[in-house]
Order: structure tokens, then sequence, then C-alpha cells
């Protein structure tokens, strides 16, 4: 059960790390761009951080969640009324 614990912690580090990178990495050259002012040259390049924002955001939300059931998964099994032996 402890395995499952620490697979848990890894998973919400890598997680951690995603959502970090997102804010401080990609969102700052995101907001960069003015859209106002932005040129036909420079669609693509601004559509590609606005995907990335879009990817890494939902990998730090799901394994956030995925995290949290490795996490519970062993106080889950421990209680015999749940029936998940």
């Amino acid at each position: 059960m402890k395995k499952l614990s620490v697979i848990g912690v890894a998973i919400a580090i890598i997680g951690l790390l995603a959502g970090v990178y997102c804010q401080f990495v990609i969102v700052p050259a995101y907001s960069v761009f003015d859209i106002e002012r932005i040129s036909d040259a420079q669609i693509p390049q601004w559509r590609n951080l606005g995907d990335q924002i879009f990817l890494m955001g939902s990998i730090a939300l799901f394994l956030g969640i995925l995290a949290a059931l490795f996490d519970c998964l062993p106080e889950l099994k421990s209680k015999k009324w749940v029936g998940l032996h």
C-alpha cells in the first residue's frame, strides 16, 4: 500500500512541475502577443502557444486527480465497508 502512496506523490510532483512550467514559461510568452497588433506571420506561433497552455494545464489537472486517487486508494482499501478488497 505504501507503494501506491509513493507513486501518487511522484505523480503529484510531475503534475506540479507541469503547472509551474505552464505558468512561468508558456503563459508569459503568450501574453507578449497583442491580439490587435498581431501579424499574419505570428498567428501560427500564437495559436501554438495557446494549444500548449491548454495541454499543460490539462496534464497538470489530470495528474493532480490521478495523484489524489493513488494517495487515497490505500486508505479506502483498508476500510471494510467500501468493498474494494
